[in-house]
Formats: C-alpha cells, sequence, structure tokens
C-alpha cells in the first residue's frame, strides 16, 4: 500500500515509493491514517487501502505505531505487524551516508527517542532489527510465509515457540 507524502523526492529514490503531493493535494485526500513528521505529511487513502481489502493479495503498508493500531483496529486478524527497528546510532550512520545534514539527523534520532521508536515492540507480531539488509528481508520472507501457511491450512490456534522456531530453521532457502 502506497503512502501520500508532502516531502520531496530524496536523492536516489525512483519516486515510486510513495504519493509524493503538494500540501494542498494532500489537504484534500480522505486518509484512513496521517501523520505529521519532521515538517511532512504523510499518510494512507482510503481509496488505496480499498484497493486491496477485498482482492486477496498480500500487501503491505509503512506506518509508525499509530497507523499500526489503526489498522490493527479497522482489520482486525487480516493485519500482521512486522515491526522493523534500527539501533539509533545505525540510524544516523545511513542518514549520513546518504547525505543528510547533521541539524536532520539530529531531529530523526530524538524524534525517535521522544516517540519511543525503538520500543514499539508490544504491537508488533514479528520484530525485526534491521542490522543487516540480506538477513532482515530473509526474516520478514519466513514470517509472511509462515502465516500465509498458517492462513491457507485454516489453523487458528498459535503455535508452540519450538514449533514456531522449527518453521524459520526450515526456511534457509529465502
Amino acid at each position: 500500500i502506497k503512502s501520500h507524502t508532502t516531502r520531496q523526492v530524496r536523492e536516489g529514490e525512483i519516486g515510486d515509493e510513495y504519493y509524493f503531493v503538494t500540501k494542498e493535494e494532500y489537504d484534500k485526500i480522505d486518509f484512513l491514517e496521517k501523520i505529521e513528521y519532521s515538517g511532512n505529511f504523510y499518510g494512507t487513502s482510503y481509496e488505496e487501502v480499498n484497493k486491496y481489502v477485498n482482492s486477496n493479495q498480500d500487501c503491505y503498508a509503512i506506518l509508525n505505531r499509530e497507523g499500526c493500531e489503526i489498522f490493527k483496529k479497522a482489520f482486525k486478524d487480516r493485519v500482521k505487524i512486522i515491526y522493523v527497528t534500527l539501533p539509533l546510532d545505525e540510524m544516523a550512520s545511513r542518514m549520513r551516508d546518504r547525505g543528510d545534514s547533521e541539524e536532520s539527523i539530529t531531529k530523526r534520532i530524538q524524534n525517535a527517542i521522544d516517540n519511543n521508536e525503538t520500543e514499539n515492540y508490544d504491537i508488533a507480531d514479528c520484530v525485526v532489527t534491521n542490522i543487516n539488509l540480506k538477513e532482515s528481508v530473509k526474516y520478514v520472507k519466513m514470517f509472511i510465509n509462515y502465516h500465509k501457511r498458517v492462513y491457507i491450512s485454516g489453523k487458528i490456534a498459535g503455535l508452540s515457540k519450538a514449533e514456531y522456531e522449527s518453521n524459520f530453521q526450515k526456511a534457509e532457502d529465502y
């Protein structure tokens, strides 16, 4: 699910990561969830969500904690939250690598601290610490495929920790 934003396209972005819109365009959109972050506006429109809700397609949205809570309330167990976290020093390093200013980095880190972005484990169905992109992608794919199998097979009850870890052990081909 692609979100809307009023921020500018960053260097290196293709421009299809978001719907990049002006503030005036943004204000005319009906959003399921929206937020102002670092002086820019982000939101997931009802129109975009409705493209996927009844299509039987897997879909993914990048959301903050409040957005996750809204999606969970609206879609109940049809939504799984994968919380991708990043240590603050790694976040700062990546921002420097892409050319962000020290002021922007400091603001982003402070925002992460103020909003407890490193402490949102309680809302997540899966937590991935993104130090190594290849490993992180592997674990996200395993989680998604595991839940596809559970849904398809009609199982409702959860697995024990050992059964769950066993599924992850068998998924080395990702």
